[in-house]
């Protein structure tokens, strides 16, 4: 009896270990040390996550400055605060944006960024990428949408994924440089509020493996926007080493113009453009200074001010010597904001007046449907541009062609016209949803490049094996650009944009490098 005792309570010891070597294995605590001080995260499986790390403060109006140090350990395994945004309605295309973690706003504490790492090693120097939201320059967050996460990425031990959350809207574009020399950089605010973050990462992402001689600034929608113009702007050039814009174009706004808005927005107000009227802004609610703003259309983006921001990174087909030589990936998916049979109903609220949807599905969509839409959408070049299209892309249902939008090359164009290194892709996978749905804006590659496919796994359900044999290219490219510079891979060679070869990298099932494949086809999406 007692044999049999000792055996059994060896058996749980023995388990009892087990569970706790597994647990060990799983999620632990971890900490870093900071210029700031110590935070602490946690490993999960093998990967370090830092979350809602404040890498700086700001006051209304006010440049960003450095955290004050604090004494002990500081918590990090929570996301932060992010900033207030010019949203006031859920999102209609919810089923497709799947969100992430309710926000909680508070333009006092949002300045903060999340970090996820395989390694706490200094002597590591993994590369970077530094992701920015999109939202336009007036809502978002680094955690709004689920697959913004950066764990999937950083998995791989290739890589330190880190995300980041600043001013937006009123609060980081509003132009009062008019009301003194103290906010003559206010209508860029928030694009210092990244370089802050850049700073920070500059000085800090070594204690997380990472190299900060390597960092690729990512951006997707607006954010590919903020990308651009930190791409022309002299303070945030020697902070990265490559970017990547998803879907993004250059958005600048002439001083002159900011300054107009934010004048009729003062006297609409009854203020003075002086002292005096900035402290009555300061002290303003931030739903009823947005309210203001927006009505006057201030503090819309970027601010072309000829100092901060000299011109605008692209310009008449010139890509800026600030960055010319710095490698770009630049990219859309292919339906864009036009949408398709889910985004352009979902996100434009454009239902038949009948309410039935299904003339807008690719499996109930007839014939005459869909000539009657093509010829709405293209008058009397509906049959050249059907052929063209299918010129461009053989293996895909043709009515697809009804959701495109043109694809703006002109980044493209101006960097390789300048000498640069410029990568072009067009995401051009169809997702088995609803009768099949071609890639959309705002989520139709996003999944992909960051491994995060299996968030969305509804939309890939019944090509699940087609879908993560995309991820796998994608986000190879991805880490190999981050890596060198270069996204080529085994098997998939990708050759720089040149106005010769119009090379251009379409991910799909079958990822490989086009030339000139839809030219034809754009040039009439064009109107050309």
């Amino acid at each position: 009896m007692k044999k049999c005792l000792s055996l059994m309570l060896a058996l749980v010891m023995v388990c009892s270990c087990v569970m706790l070597a597994h647990a060990e294995n799983y999620t632990t605590y971890v900490r870093a040390e900071t210029e700031a001080g110590t935070i602490q995260g946690y490993n999960y499986d093998g990967v370090n996550a830092f979350l809602g790390v404040p890498y700086a403060t700001a006051e209304r109006f006010q440049m960003p400055q450095k955290v004050a140090p604090w004494e002990g350990v500081r918590l990090a395994m929570f996301v932060g605060d992010v900033a207030p945004a010019n949203k006031t309605t859920t999102s209609g295309a919810e089923f497709i944006t799947p969100s992430g973690i309710d926000n909680v706003e508070n333009e006092a504490t949002c300045l903060n960024l999340n970090i996820w790492t395989p390694s706490m090693d200094p002597d590591a120097k993994l590369p970077v990428i530094f992701w920015i939201h999109g939202g336009g320059y007036s809502s978002g967050s680094s955690i709004e949408l689920s697959y913004y996460w950066g764990y999937n990425l950083a998995a791989t031990g290739e890589a330190v994924f880190v995300s980041i959350n600043h001013r937006l809207n009123v609060l980081g574009y509003l132009d009062l440089s008019a009301c003194g020399e103290e906010w003559k950089y206010t209508g860029n605010l928030g694009q210092y509020d990244i370089i802050a973050a850049l700073h920070w990462v500059h000085d800090n992402i070594g204690s997380f493996g990472g190299d900060p001689a390597n960092v690729t600034i990512d951006g997707q929608s607006g954010g590919g926007g903020k990308v651009m113009t930190l791409l022309g702007m002299p303070d945030a050039v020697p902070l990265f080493a490559k970017a990547i814009v998803q879907s993004g174009g250059v958005s600048s706004t002439p001083q002159a113009n900011s300054v107009a808005a934010t004048a009729q927005m003062m006297e609409n107000l009854g203020l003075t453009q002086d002292a005096e009227g900035v402290a009555a802004l300061k002290a303003m609610p931030y739903v009823e200074l947005l309210a203001a703003a927006n009505a006057a259309r201030a503090g819309s983006g970027p601010v072309v001010d000829g100092e901060a921001y000299p011109a605008p990174t692209v310009a008449d087909g010139k890509w800026t010597d600030l960055s010319v030589d710095k490698p770009v990936m630049i990219g859309t998916a292919l339906t864009e904001i036009a949408g398709n049979n889910v985004k352009n109903i979902a996100r434009t609220g454009r239902f038949p007046a009948d309410g039935d949807l299904s003339a807008y599905s690719l499996p109930d969509m007839s014939e005459e449907k869909f000539r009657e839409l093509l010829t709405a959408k293209f008058g009397d070049r509906a049959e050249e541009a059907l052929e063209a299209f299918k010129k461009a892309y053989p293996d895909m249902d043709p009515r697809h062609i009804l959701f495109t939008v043109a694809r703006n090359d002109n980044n493209v164009a101006a960097k390789a016209a300048c000498g640069g290194t410029a990568y072009s892709y067009v995401f051009a996978y169809v997702f088995p949803v609803f009768g099949g749905c071609a890639a959309w804006h705002t989520g139709g590659d996003i999944p992909f490049f960051f491994r995060n496919v299996d968030m969305v796994d509804y939309l890939i359900i019944g090509d699940r094996d087609g879908a993560h044999s995309l991820q796998d290219a994608a986000s190879r490219a991805l880490l190999n650009f981050l890596k060198t510079g270069d996204p080529s891979q085994d098997g998939i060679a990708w050759e720089p944009y040149t106005p010769e070869n119009g090379a251009v990298m379409v991910f799909d099932a079958d990822s490989q490098v086009e030339y000139f494949h839809d030219a034809e086809f754009q040039a009439i999406l064009s109107g050309n």
